[in-house]
């Protein structure tokens, strides 16, 4: 409704049509965004997000030139409605160049500028609009519908599937007392992984994270403990999207070969795979995957999605920032309209055995670490062939219980015909990682290391977190050396060749 009001005044706009009143007149010093303000926001973030490609850029121009002119009227801060459409543009896919899309921004708020709202006007509209709503109601053969007050939904078995708003809203004291009602969030693994969350676990290739998603799998379909943590939930129905393991390492991994007998597995554990006779690829791979995994879901009625690995899940790499959003987006939505918790496993960009694990070394983009609930890194000890550790590096809804002072140390072994993750003990990261090697041939070799790095594109941050040296050290060894970005190739699995022994 408020889209309808708004989008009449903005058409005016764009013809060129400025309130009755001078603009002098009417133009106000806004310190800060007020009611009607902040609804513009809403309805120029409405518009770039129903763009489509090929519109985008004349959509986004609408949007700004609507905020242009609250900003004129004093309705709406510069910085309010710069930050607003910054926000919308950037979360939209194939955006050729956000630089482009920033100038609109300021082209569009000046533009509209020019033709300043008055909050007289915007009221008399929204009256017009109401008697127009009314009169139209009247006229309706099957008796009027009562008028609602401005911006109230409808009740829920009104409403048709196309009705149902993408958003719903209510005060913030309603919203608390929700949230009290509510179920506190189950731990399945302790602090590790709460029910209802999206997590991503990352390791490097062959450290052994396909062996702790089957670990997790077996474990929570049986309602057991994982890793000896607090599970607070039964038994549930798991869904493993291996797209790691061939058929064959699946058998070698789980059966005792010379006995040639499988390990048997929960009848709640589920896997799927990648259907070697299927042809019908449309233009939109990912879209396919998705409706796929999700049909699974409501088919086996799961309770636990584990995605292994997080890079088979996109056509193009994930390093690249639309790609990722959207990738995480999408993850999101499965979870919440499922209600299903989701491990998402992937890599992290190469460890040296000096370097503790840290969340910037999740691979890909940002968006990655920023849009999951929780993020576990999975490093290899440097007690033992066999031996990892597993800490915490984001929790979004608990306090961190596993971070570097009290690391899970963990064996991978083999148990009859189930390769397995068990916890041996807890200790800190600094015993598990090997010492730093400070004579100065080692620094001259980082520094040519950390120039190389530099030129290739890595941040200062990036580098010091490979080399394990101070943001200072590598700062004052790369001065003045030019960074050029150069292509990512997309990043291949490798983890099918995890080796046990």
């Amino acid at each position: 409704m408020e889209f309808q009001i708004t989008d009449d005044l903005l058409n005016r706009v764009e013809n060129g049509q400025a309130s009755n009143k001078p603009k002098e007149a009417v133009r106000q010093p806004t310190v800060v965004t007020d009611e009607f303000g902040r609804q513009a926001i809403k309805t120029a973030t409405l518009i770039i997000d129903r763009s489509e490609d090929g519109h985008k850029h004349d959509e986004l121009l609408k949007a700004s030139k609507l905020l242009g002119g609250y900003w004129a009227g004093g309705m709406l801060t510069y910085q309010d409605a710069e930050e607003a459409l910054k926000a919308a543009i950037e979360r939209k896919p194939n955006v050729d160049s956000l630089d482009s899309a920033y100038k609109d921004i300021r082209d569009g708020l000046n533009h509209g500028y020019n033709f300043p709202f008055t909050k007289e006007e915007l009221e008399a509209q929204r009256q017009e609009y109401f008697e127009r709503l009314k009169q139209e109601s009247n006229n309706q053969s099957s008796g009027p519908e009562p008028v609602r007050s401005f911006g109230t939904p409808k009740e829920k078995n009104e409403r048709t599937t196309s009705e149902v708003p993408l958003m719903t809203f209510s005060s913030m004291n309603e919203a608390l007392q929700t949230a009290k009602d509510m179920p506190r969030m189950q731990r399945l693994i302790g602090t590790l992984l709460l029910k209802n969350t999206l997590s991503v676990w990352g390791g490097d290739n062959g450290i052994g994270k396909s062996i702790l998603g089957f670990t997790v799998s077996e474990h929570l379909a049986r309602g057991w403990k994982v890793l000896g943590l607090e599970n607070e939930c039964g038994p549930l129905r798991v869904l493993l999207c291996d797209f790691e393991l061939t058929l064959q390492g699946l058998w070698k991994r789980y059966s005792d070969e010379s006995a040639q007998k499988a390990y048997t597995f929960s009848s709640n554990v589920f896997r799927a795979d990648f259907n070697p006779d299927f042809s019908a690829y449309g233009k939109n791979y990912d879209d396919q995957l998705f409706a796929a995994i999700r049909s699974l879901v409501v088919e086996i009625k799961a309770d636990v999605l584990i995605i292994d690995n997080l890079t088979a899940l996109k056509s193009q790499s994930n390093s690249d920032g639309d790609i990722a959003l959207d990738l995480m987006n999408r993850l999101n939505r499965l979870k919440k309209e499922l209600s299903v918790t989701i491990i998402a496993l992937t890599h992290v960009t190469k460890l040296p055995s000096n370097v503790p694990i840290v969340k910037n070394h999740i691979a890909g983009s940002k968006h990655i670490q920023n849009l999951c609930d929780s993020i576990i890194g999975v490093a290899k000890s440097s007690q033992g062939h066999n031996k990892i550790y597993i800490k915490e590096l984001k929790n979004r809804y608990e306090e961190e219980a596993y971070g570097a002072d009290n690391i899970l140390v963990c064996e991978k072994k083999k148990k009859g015909s189930f390769l397995t993750v068990e916890l041996t003990d807890f200790d800190v990261e600094s015993n598990h990682i090997s010492p730093l090697d400070d004579t100065s041939e080692g620094s001259d070799n980082d520094q040519a290391k950390a120039i190389e790095l530099r030129q290739s594109g890595l941040s200062i941050g990036k580098i010091a977190a490979t080399l394990g040296k101070s943001k200072s050290v590598v700062h004052g060894w790369v001065k003045g050396v030019r960074s050029f970005e150069i292509p990512r190739e997309r990043e291949r699995t490798n983890d099918e060749n995890e080796d046990f022994s």
